[in-house]
C-alpha cells in the first residue's frame, strides 16, 4: 500500500517519528483487508460481529524515512490461531527496507475473546514450498521459457512485485520491476540466444525465505559458444520469488556472453 510521508509525520529533523510506522501499519492493514474483499464494517457485521484489537506488536527499525519519501507497505497474512492473526509488515523506499513490523491482532466480542473469523483464517497462504523445490520449479519454467519461449510456468511463480538485477555492462544488464518487466528481460534472452541458452543447477544454500543458488550458463552466439556462472541471490515470499540479484564469478565471461 503507498504511503507518502507529510509533514505530520516527521519530527524537527524531518525524518519520519518512530511511532508513525505503527499508523502506516494501521492504514495498510485497512487497505489490505478491504482489498481482499473484506472492509472493517463488512468484517464487524459477520456474526457475532467482532473487532480486532493488538495484543502485540514488534518493530525493526532500519533506516529512516524522510519528509516527501513515497513508502510501500507490504502486509502478509503470517499465521493464525483460533482466535488471532499475526500480519508482517514491511516498509520501504524502493528496495530499501526501512521498516518491518509484527503484529497480532485478537478477534474480541463483548470486551471477551471470539473466534477468528473463518474467512480471516483463509487468509493466511498456504504453507510455502522449500526453498530447493521452489528453485527447482523456478529453473523448470525458465528452462520452458528458454526452449519454446512458454512463459506461463514463470509467470506463476513470480511474486507481482518482484525485482531482479543484472549487473555488467552488456545488452540484458538492468533491474526489471514486475513480473511484465521480468518475463521480457528472459524473452530478450531467449531472442539473443536464438534459444540455445541453457541453464544447469549446481548447489543451493537456503534459509526460511532467502537462498542462494550456483548455477551454471551457456548459450552460443554468432556461431561461438560461450559459458559462465553465476551466484543467484533470492527472497521469497508466500511461494513466490520477490527479488533475485544475480552475481557472475567471471564478469567478463557475463559480459562477453551478452554483449
Amino acid at each position: 500500500m503507498p504511503q507518502r510521508v507529510r509533514p505530520r509525520h516527521c519530527d524537527a529533523q524531518a525524518m519520519v517519528y518512530a511511532g508513525r510506522y505503527h499508523e502506516f501499519c494501521e492504514d495498510a492493514f485497512l487497505d489490505w483487508l478491504e482489498h481482499a474483499g473484506l472492509p472493517y464494517a463488512a468484517l464487524r457485521a459477520l456474526p457475532p460481529g467482532v473487532d480486532l484489537v493488538i495484543s502485540e506488536a514488534r518493530y525493526s527499525y532500519r533506516r529512516p524515512a524522510r519528509l516527501d519519501d513515497e513508502l510501500l507497505v507490504a502486509v502478509t497474512a503470517e499465521r493464525t490461531s483460533e482466535s488471532a492473526l499475526t500480519a508482517r509488515f514491511e516498509i520501504r523506499r524502493g528496495d530499501d527496507l526501512m521498516a518491518a513490523a509484527s503484529i497480532s491482532y485478537v478477534a474480541v466480542h463483548s470486551g471477551r475473546r471470539s473466534p477468528l473469523p473463518a474467512v480471516l483464517r483463509d487468509m493466511v497462504p498456504a504453507a510455502a514450498p522449500d526453498p530447493g523445490r521452489l528453485l527447482e520449479a523456478l529453473h523448470n519454467a525458465q528452462a520452458a521459457l528458454y526452449g519454446d519461449g512458454d512463459d506461463a510456468g514463470v509467470r506463476r511463480l513470480l511474486d507481482p512485485e518482484i525485482v531482479w538485477r543484472v549487473p555488467g555492462h552488456n545488452q540484458i544488464a538492468g533491474t526489471y520491476r514486475g513480473v511484465d518487466e521480468v518475463i521480457a528481460y528472459m524473452l530478450r534472452r531467449r531472442e539473443l540466444a536464438n534459444a540455445t541458452f541453457r541453464m544447469h543447477r549446481l548447489e543451493v544454500m537456503a534459509g526460511p525465505s532467502h537462498f542462494a543458488a550456483l548455477t551454471d550458463g551457456a548459450a552460443e552466439r554468432d556461431g561461438v559458444r560461450h559459458s559462465w556462472s553465476t551466484v543467484g541471490l533470492y527472497r521469497a515470499r508466500n511461494g513466490r520469488i520477490l527479488e533475485c540479484s544475480l552475481i557472475p564469478l567471471d564478469p567478463g565471461a557475463f559480459d562477453a556472453a551478452w554483449r
